[in-house]
């Protein structure tokens, strides 16, 4: 797939290891989402009890994210809508889909304004999970790795089953519309 934002160790291996254990300490396996299939597997940072000091990584990292979707989308400005944590256990994956409509006929989602997605893969240590594209390009994870593409349809991507092991991701959505950017742009404690 054509101009897909990828970058290989954006993020070190020892941050992405903090990530993870940063992610059981804080997993709630009571919180819902609106898609069910992620109920007690996802962490969203900005509903999250942590404390201050150990979200400045997070901040760091979308901040840096946010400058190189600007740069490769020639954007002069992106806003925040959702950083989340995921976990794929060996049996998940997930079909082809939008990050902003359904997939295949394009109708907008319960999420249209979202404009721009970007995953960093804080592992590589399991098998299967492969991310591809429709166009059936498909991305080895690599531990760190930074990808960024358009939400829309064209760009729908899905995920490989997971054969073995723990897969883990930070999910970042971005729009272009301010209204539905969340509050500061900045991950805070609650």
């Amino acid at each position: 797939m054509k101009d897909v934002l990828n970058i290989n160790y954006f993020v070190d291996s020892n941050i992405c290891e903090k990530m993870i254990s940063f992610f059981y300490k804080y997993l709630d396996t009571k919180e819902l989402n609106v898609n069910d299939m992620y109920d007690g597997r996802t962490i969203n940072l900005f509903n999250c009890s942590a404390e201050s000091h150990e979200l400045n990584c997070f901040n760091e990292i979308i901040n840096s994210i946010k400058k190189e979707m600007c740069r490769k989308y020639d954007l002069k400005d992106l806003f925040l809508e959702y950083a989340g944590m995921c976990k794929w256990e060996a049996g998940q994956y997930l079909n082809l889909h939008g990050d902003n409509a359904y997939y295949p006929s394009g109708e907008p989602n319960y999420v249209p304004h979202r404009d721009y997605s970007s995953i960093v893969y804080l592992n590589d240590n399991f098998l299967g999970g492969n991310f591809y594209f429709k166009d059936n390009t498909h991305y080895s994870i690599k531990t760190g790795m930074l990808m960024g593409f358009p939400s829309g349809v064209e760009y729908a991507h899905g995920i490989k089953k997971v054969l073995r092991g723990n897969r883990y991701t930070l999910a970042i959505w971005w729009t272009l519309n301010e209204k539905y950017k969340v509050d500061s742009g900045e991950i805070k404690w609650q």
